[in-house]
């Protein structure tokens, strides 16, 4: 009686509901990812789903790998906003941003837009970058874990019995 009483407990841990581990993503951007640019910008919106901390940063780079410096990068509450010294050049710009949410969850993506002004020399041509998205495995690691365990008290079990 005392095993079946151990195993119902182990069961009874094992099969509440885990928590939700939701990430912040991005919501939206200014300029928006895939979007041709045919003005002058220097200014940066990033928009998450849920409110950011301090510590949060995005970078630029031009299509060669050159990095655009940030000026007055601010973090409030879901934006992130930055300006660059000079328009952003001709070309593929990539940002790369990596955030700390209120849970303190990490995350980081990245966007892609086109700059077109009228001094522009280069290609029509233009592939946006997929977004990139961290992806967490908690979940599955807690959920194998707690099999292993089952099974290793339902083994230990029955070689009592036996």
């Amino acid at each position: 009686m005392r095993y079946f009483t151990v195993l119902l407990m182990t069961i009874f841990l094992l099969a509440r509901p885990l928590p939700a581990f939701a990430l912040t993503e991005l919501q939206t951007s200014e300029p928006a990812n895939g979007s041709m640019v045919q003005q002058d910008r220097q200014d940066i919106r990033l928009t998450f789903t849920s409110e950011i901390k301090e510590g949060s940063y995005f970078r630029i780079q031009d299509d060669t790998g050159n990095r655009i410096n940030v000026q007055d990068l601010k973090v409030n509450g879901k934006e992130m906003t930055g300006r660059t010294a000079a328009p952003l050049p001709n070309g593929i710009i990539v940002i790369t941003w990596a955030i700390i949410d209120k849970n303190d969850n990490h995350n980081q993506g990245g966007i892609t837009f086109h700059v077109k002004t009228s001094h522009s020399s280069t290609p029509n041509a233009f592939q946006p970058q997929q977004k990139i998205s961290a992806v967490t495995f908690l979940p599955l690691v807690l959920g194998g874990i707690g099999i292993l365990v089952l099974a290793g008290v339902i083994w230990l079990l029955k070689k009592r019995t036996t």
